[in-house]
């Protein structure tokens, strides 16, 4: 069985019995990044590595090598560098490849930092739409023009290196009264959430240090 397996996105007290389980037990992984994977395996107590294979190899899907061994093992595990694998990572690339190759596979349910930061905002009563990383240059000003118009909350992700950035965009494209929450480093020691809108973000202190969820509502 091939299990997509949630990891910790800071806390290692967030695996869950079942990832845990899978992740103790498989006999290959299928991973975002080496280093992670095998930290987290060192973490859980496993002494002899299994056979680890990239889903990404010199920027392109693996997808010589994980054919070449999908079916040479009989507990498969997925991982991606923190969180569910397949929001915002390559992830979705494998996945993709299995659905359309009738490869049978589960999810795992567990960490997501998307669901922690939905919950944490207060600002989400129905649903949400999810928009991933905001692009980095090109279509930045159209990515903001959009997100403008939604009537649902929007969640984004954005890195230490953009945050200030990020600040500039909202406060050039939203409206002021636009309601903002901006959580940091989520699950971990320094987690900071803030509860602002578009007006007062002038007067807000963003730490400039791990990773941003923000969920922005227009109405």
């Amino acid at each position: 069985m091939i299990s997509i397996v949630p990891t910790p996105i800071g806390n290692m007290g967030d695996i869950t019995y079942r990832s845990k389980e899978v992740l103790l037990e498989a006999d290959c992984l299928i991973v975002e990044n080496f280093q992670t994977a095998t930290k987290l395996l060192k973490q859980l107590g496993r002494e002899t590595m299994p056979k680890i294979i990239p889903f990404v190899k010199n920027e392109q899907f693996n997808e010589y090598e994980i054919s070449n061994h999908i079916t040479k093992f009989e507990n498969i595990a997925v991982t991606s560098e923190a969180g569910m694998p397949a929001i915002s990572d390559p992830g979705y690339l494998l996945v993709e490849y299995l659905a359309k190759n009738n490869i049978e596979y589960t999810v795992l349910p567990g960490a997501c930092s998307v669901e922690v930061a939905v919950a944490a905002s207060g600002l989400v009563t129905k649903g949400y739409i999810f928009l991933g990383f905001i692009p980095t240059k090109k279509g930045r000003q159209t990515f903001w023009k959009e997100l403008s118009q939604y009537t649902l909350p929007v969640v984004i992700f954005e890195s230490v290196h953009r945050i200030d950035k990020c600040v500039e965009d909202m406060q050039a494209n939203l409206k002021p009264d636009t309601k903002v929450f901006i959580a940091r480093e989520l699950t971990k020691m320094y987690e900071t959430y803030i509860h602002t809108t578009v007006a007062e973000l002038s007067n807000v202190t963003i730490t400039p240090k791990g990773e941003f969820v923000i969920v922005i509502r227009n109405i």
